[in-house]
């Protein structure tokens, strides 16, 4: 089994986090789970015990461990399911390990089916509750922290949590009707929060203001009756086996955070996300109550091209070709996507109920869609004395998921053609930017950081069996030898900390970001399931942590990430939920022998660079800004519940709002700088308005970034 699995794998090594986005870009002719569920946990099982990094004995500490993320993953705010219902399932605590060993899948099955019916039930209840007065008065709490919060003791409980959590729904939609003033900064602008009600915008009806409090009420009642029963109806809608992925990763990812199971369908998608581009109609497709609904098109895609359909088109009926049309109204959403996708070239046609109530028939040619906001991309930073500065900014380390793919595009090629345009324009330094950026492929690492040095090692990767291989940069040509930054924060994952710990390591240039990036520092592999089952359907992939890399130092990144030169906080700086020491089972910290390496014979003083950044930044306002604002955000994201009581909620939220609103200076912030386009943009953004609109939105950003700011500013004293 290990020979076989050993020649099975795609053979592109991810240094990845955070990389998987369910866009619709699978083949027409890819099947979803049908019966193969006890094959997928066998070559699932196979694959771990033969290939992961770190194999874990199968015992009733596994058992446990399973048992209890498996929980979590269904039910994460323990509103589905009852104590009673737990003490049932609580006999197959420590029989997970028997059912995993002897592929049975008895035990998802069960707990799936009673998922359906308390999915049936809590509508019932829903329903009931809000189709009596409800009252707002009574001296009642909602807990928000899942780990302070019970099962439900009995079904008499349960429908009391549902008929709470209806009362808080309905609380907050009317605190969002008659919030008058948006504060400058949203709560999401700080950082982002999972237990703060989402926002509305700001209603244009002013007389919403003017509303009783009952007739205040009354209408946010109507409003969650609504938004209620449409989650109810695609919860229902959901097939089975859309929640088998959730079972299969609860034993994949006990071996660690990175080793995931993935479906037929999110393996296409992983590939659309590693290599940027898709096949298909160009256009996000959303479940709007049972009809598949066009959000937003891609520009440049078949479907924008067209200039037929718009964003909110109902699609009623699709077609393939000449055949038959087929409904797809009440279909689950995939389904429906999996025939609107298609191969380039291929014609699809869509009946679609226009916004306006007519009905249209519209045929569109499938085409290959890039999305363009997945590659990197560069500008001119001109600072106020008139000094020129490159900034390159690349959301992952791409390549094509599949190497014979013709035209595939490659990160470290594409840097180096920005590098190329930005030297024709004379700048004094570039800056890397790699904030956000979750990872991709191990040799593109390899391949970017040899855009700066001439030879060397890059990184250091070990196997389970102790075996170390070195990759190294062997070309001896540099695209770049003057000043280097490179920007990072606790999103900066994997193959962004490699780059940054060699970049580091050489003192080929200054880190600039938070106190220490995610610190992933495993790599993973994908392997097809359905290569040696003897399947005739797809059974997915497994992406499993296979080896560990070190920085040419020998100290690892996992855990600790990079500790950046210049340090300064942002808004995940206060939230440990950004890191990867945070995962229950991650992988342990260690270190390895040094790889021989000869640092970059630099010719300015770090600390004093470090020493000079320290005093600008040291009584900073916007910093102190973000400090407190993060701080209070995360002791509110901390909150254990809040009260039902209408007067005492209204004060609570009302409290919260005038508190952000000592931040908008986070908001409000420009620095100093102007940002251009090289050359060679402007020649395409001159007779391209789409992409010119894109640039400007950039830079309307990058002129709000203050940590652009300062990493000028450290450039300027690289002499």
């Amino acid at each position: 089994m290990i020979h076989f699995f050993k020649k099975s794998y795609i053979y592109i090594a991810f240094a990845s986090f955070g990389l998987l986005v369910f866009c619709f870009n699978a083949s027409p002719n890819t099947k979803e789970l049908d019966g193969d569920e006890t094959k997928i946990i066998e070559q699932v099982k196979n694959a771990l015990a033969n290939l992961h990094y770190a194999p874990k004995t199968i015992d009733d500490k596994f058992s446990e461990q399973v048992f209890t993320k498996y929980m979590e993953d269904i039910d994460p705010y323990k509103r589905i399911f009852t104590q009673q219902d737990m003490m049932e399932f609580n006999k197959s605590k420590l029989l997970m390990d028997d059912y995993f060993t002897n592929d049975n899948v008895a035990f998802y099955e069960k707990t799936i089916d009673l998922l359906y019916k308390r999915f049936e039930e809590a509508q019932v209840v829903v329903n009931r509750t809000l189709a009596q007065p409800i009252n707002f008065e009574i001296k009642e709490d909602y807990i928000l922290d899942e780990d302070k919060k019970n099962y439900p003791k009995n079904k008499q409980e349960w429908e009391q949590e549902w008929a709470k959590y209806v009362k808080f729904q309905i609380l907050n939609e009317a605190y969002s009707t008659i919030e008058v003033e948006d504060s400058a900064v949203s709560l999401k602008e700080i950082i982002p929060s999972r237990k703060t009600p989402v926002k509305r915008e700001k209603s244009s009806n002013k007389s919403d203001i003017k509303l009783s409090k009952e007739e205040l009420l009354t209408k946010a009642t109507e409003k969650v009756k609504e938004d209620l029963n449409e989650f109810f109806r695609r919860a229902k809608a959901r097939k089975k086996s859309d929640f088998f992925s959730i079972y299969v990763n609860a034993y994949a990812e006990t071996y660690d955070p990175h080793t995931s199971y993935f479906s037929p369908k999110q393996s296409e998608d992983f590939g659309t996300n590693i290599s940027g581009k898709f096949e298909g109609i160009g256009a996000t497709i959303q479940d709007k109550k049972g009809y598949p609904t066009i959000g937003t098109l891609i520009i440049g895609g078949p479907a924008w091209k067209s200039k037929k359909l718009d964003g909110g088109d109902k699609i009623l009926k699709v077609a393939q070709g000449n055949k038959e049309a087929v409904s797809v109204v009440g279909m689950a959403l995939d389904d429906a996507i999996r025939l609107i996708k298609g191969k380039k070239g291929t014609t699809v046609n869509l009946t679609v109920q226009k916004k306006d109530g007519s009905i249209k028939n519209i045929a569109i040619v499938r085409d290959e869609i890039e999305l363009e906001d997945s590659y990197a991309k560069s500008t001119i930073i001109v600072d106020d004395k008139g000094n020129k500065f490159g900034l390159i900014s690349f959301p992952s380390f791409y390549m094509p998921f599949n190497r014979d793919e013709e035209n595939g595009r490659y990160v470290s090629q594409d840097v180096k053609r920005e590098i190329t345009e930005l030297k024709k324009e004379g700048v004094k330094g570039i800056i890397l930017d790699v904030r956000f950026n979750g990872g991709g492929s191990l040799s593109e690492v390899v391949n970017m950081f040899g855009l700066f040095i001439k030879t060397g090692p890059v990184v250091q990767v070990m196997n389970s069996d102790g075996k170390k291989r070195v990759l190294s940069d062997k070309d001896p040509s540099v695209e770049w030898d003057g000043p280097l930054a490179i920007m990072v924060n606790e999103l900066s994952a994997s193959a962004s900390e490699i780059l940054a710990g060699a970049i580091q390591d050489y003192k080929r240039g200054i880190i600039i970001g938070s106190q220490q990036t995610y610190g992933k520092g495993t790599v993973q592999q994908f392997y097809p399931l359905d290569r040696f089952s003897f399947s005739n359907s797809s059974l997915g992939d497994i992406k499993l942590t296979v080896q560990k890399y070190y920085r040419v130092t020998g100290n690892s990144v996992q855990l600790k990430g990079v500790t950046s030169d210049i340090i300064m906080p942002d808004r995940f700086s206060y939230n440990n939920e950004f890191k990867e020491s945070s995962q229950k089972t991650a992988l342990p910290w260690d270190q390895i022998s040094t790889s021989s390496f000869t640092p970059w014979n630099i010719n300015y003083d770090f600390t004093s660079i470090k020493a000079k950044s320290a005093e600008r930044l040291k009584n900073n306002n916007y910093l102190k800004m973000i400090t407190e604002g993060s701080q209070w955000l995360e002791k509110l994201n901390k909150a254990e519940k809040v009260s039902l009581q209408y007067n005492e909620y209204m004060e609570d939220r009302k409290k919260d709002s005038e508190e952000s609103k000592k931040y908008e200076s986070i908001a409000e912030y420009k620095n100093k700088l102007t940002f251009i386009p090289h050359k060679n943009e402007k020649n395409i953004i001159t007779s391209d308005t789409i992409k010119k609109a894109k640039m400007d939105d950039w830079y309307k950003n990058l002129k709000k970034d203050f940590y652009v700011e300062e990493a000028i500013n450290v450039m300027r004293e690289i002499k």
